[in-house]
């Protein structure tokens, strides 16, 4: 078993050791300030994982699932329904390092930071976060706690009311690039 000397450090210390997974929340704001938890919603409970990996479930068991599925869908979209997103990445051992740069990329699809160093290895590997269904990207901020080592991500789980996809790309734009 090997280990590095910074594990070592700290396990002698009785400290936590260092992670290579930055540790992250997730939760959904409305606007009165509620705030649900993001690992709480329906559609991250999948008790029955386990049997659908294996094989094991009956046409019977695959139809209810689905129909639990469905049933899971309308559920997180009025959970989500109206909120906004707020992601809070912990970063800390990205201050003490020089040469350091984080990347993040946000999509309608997911949110993936990284840490870029420019000499070594990054302090942490990379991390990507599923969203449960489309969200608005176009309208994401984030902001960097230097002090805290904290990265604050937030974006609305549904586009503005005045969005009109139509109107919003300019298609003969998108047919030059795309042809």
């Amino acid at each position: 078993l090997f280990r590095s000397e910074a594990r070592l450090r700290a396990e002698q210390q009785n400290e936590k050791p260092p992670s290579n997974r930055p540790e992250f929340s997730i939760v959904y704001r409305a606007e009165d300030g509620l705030e649900q938890n993001g690992f709480e919603l329906e559609c991250y409970n999948d008790n029955d994982m386990d049997r659908n990996l294996r094989g094991i479930m009956t046409a019977k068991e695959q139809e209810e699932r689905n129909l639990l599925r469905e049933e899971e869908a309308t559920a997180t979209e009025k959970a989500l329904r109206g909120k906004t997103c707020v992601v809070q990445v912990q970063m800390p051992d990205a201050v003490t390092l020089g040469h350091k740069r984080l990347k993040v990329e946000v999509s309608d699809e997911c949110l993936r930071v990284e840490c870029v160093m420019r000499t070594g290895p990054p302090p942490y590997s990379p991390l990507t976060v599923w969203w449960p269904r489309h969200f608005c990207s176009a309208l994401a901020t984030a902001e960097w706690d230097a002090a805290g080592g904290r990265l604050v991500v937030s974006l609305p789980t549904d586009p503005p009311e005045t969005f009109d996809a139509e109107t919003a790309f300019k298609m003969e734009l998108l047919d030059a690039v795309f042809d």
